[in-house]
């Protein structure tokens, strides 16, 4: 079935993408008798040029739809396809060996959506290695082919570094209306975002960013709605989101951050009709590896984006706390080309107020929602690195707002806001 993508990965990143070239009943006999490569033939066929479902005609009318047999709670079931295509009647699915699949003619099938019914007992799902899809109400729901006037996301599974040095994880791509289907298409800028499971799904932590409705809501302003990529985070996160060794995590930020800059954006800006105005973005421990990529790769990312930062990492190091951020960047950035920072936090300085970095009983600063750090951060750059109030340094407090995806989605426009306006100014 090809290369999957561990071995992709390795031949580098403008290679990641796979074209099939398969004669259909070659293909289909191959599904069929997959077996336990079954996950692994899936995986090589999301890769593929169009992805899943597998369009078998130049018309792209006629397609394969394929999934595991046995689910991810080893329920071993018959399965049957419905979609708006058919007024939503479940077909069933071919059974194989270690997959069901079937082949349907579908015209017109931009923005066609479908799901998987489990006729053993009649749940519904999406197709988790779909390339196209989106969320309702009811969760996620696939496209057998991208909409052509409405936003979209598209998935690319497990991407990975060529050494294997860190775990393989998704990622998901929001496509703006019209971004991929228009004659001239304009580029866009592209903002990389950390714990990408969470920006999109309503059923993800706290439920999510709900990032579609803040870029709908940029959108209806008028502004350019960039390309969001929400890379997955893994159970590695404590150890790939931080910049130096620290209450027992042994630091993986600096070859998490040479993951994105050196596999996942050369695939991104090959792949998309991407501008040369990028930024990075997250929250806690995502904010906090935003900035250390800034001061990784100075002048890489034009915009640098962290809500409630855990900028206390790396205080007890050593008595003088060289491995907090702030005392980083002292000492190493002094003078680079300066991007847009957007710092925030919710919470507040407590009833003890805030301490600073230079006092003897910082520990963690005070406050809540890291509202202290964040200050003295923000207060720093525009103190001594120069940095200037509301044109390339923005702080915005949420007083009392708590710790979590919930609180970040309410606010999550404001540096949206200011990222696009950055582009829209170079």
């Amino acid at each position: 079935m090809g290369p999957g993508i561990s071995q992709a990965a390795e031949v580098g990143a403008k290679n990641l993408t796979l074209s099939y070239h398969l004669d259909e009943a070659f293909l289909v006999a191959s599904l069929a008798r997959a077996g336990t490569r079954a996950e692994e033939a899936l995986q090589d066929l999301s890769w593929s040029e169009a992805g899943i479902p597998v369009p078998l005609d130049d018309q792209q009318q006629r397609f394969l739809f394929v999934l595991p047999s046995i689910t991810a709670n080893g329920d071993d079931a018959d399965w049957a396809l419905a979609g708006d295509f058919n007024a939503w009647t479940p077909v069933p699915m071919i059974k194989g060996d270690g997959v069901h699949y079937l082949i349907m003619n579908i015209a017109d099938a931009a923005g066609k959506v479908y799901k998987f019914v489990n006729l053993k007992n009649n749940s519904w799902q999406a197709d988790t290695y779909a390339r196209h899809y989106r969320y309702d109400n009811f969760g996620e729901y696939s496209y057998v082919k991208a909409p052509r006037n409405a936003w979209y996301l598209e998935r690319w599974r497990q991407i990975g570094r060529p050494d294997k040095q860190l775990l393989p994880r998704d990622l998901v791509v929001y496509i703006p209306a019209g971004a991929a289907h228009t004659s001239l298409v304009m580029p866009r800028p592209v903002l990389y975002m950390h714990d990408g499971q969470n920006l999109f799904d309503p059923g993800s932590m706290w439920g999510g960013w709900k990032m579609q409705e803040a870029l709908q809501m940029l959108a209806e302003e008028g502004r350019v709605v960039p390309y969001i990529v929400g890379i997955f985070n893994t159970s590695r996160r404590m150890n790939e989101y931080t910049h130096i060794d620290d209450l027992g995590y042994p630091s993986e930020g600096k070859i998490y951050a040479d993951l994105i800059q050196n596999t996942i954006r050369p695939f991104i800006e090959g792949h998309y009709q991407t501008a040369p105005y990028r930024g990075v973005m997250g929250s806690s421990l995502g904010g906090l590896i935003s900035i250390y990529q800034n001061l990784l790769y100075p002048g890489e990312y034009q915009f640098i984006g962290a809500l409630s930062p855990s900028l206390f990492w790396g205080e007890s190091v050593d008595s003088k706390r060289s491995g907090l951020m702030l005392n980083m960047y002292r000492a190493l950035a002094k003078n680079y080309q300066k991007p847009i920072f957007y710092l925030d936090s919710g919470g507040g300085p407590g009833s003890s107020g805030c301490h600073l970095s230079s006092e003897p009983f910082y520990s963690h600063a005070g406050g809540s929602d890291n509202y202290c750090e964040t200050r003295e951060f923000a207060d720093a750059m525009a103190n001594e690195f120069s940095f200037t109030w509301n044109t390339n340094l923005y702080h915005w407090w949420a007083p009392n707002e708590p710790h979590n995806e919930e609180a970040w989605s309410r606010r999550v426009l404001y540096p949206l806001q200011i990222f696009s306006a950055g582009f829209e100014n170079e």
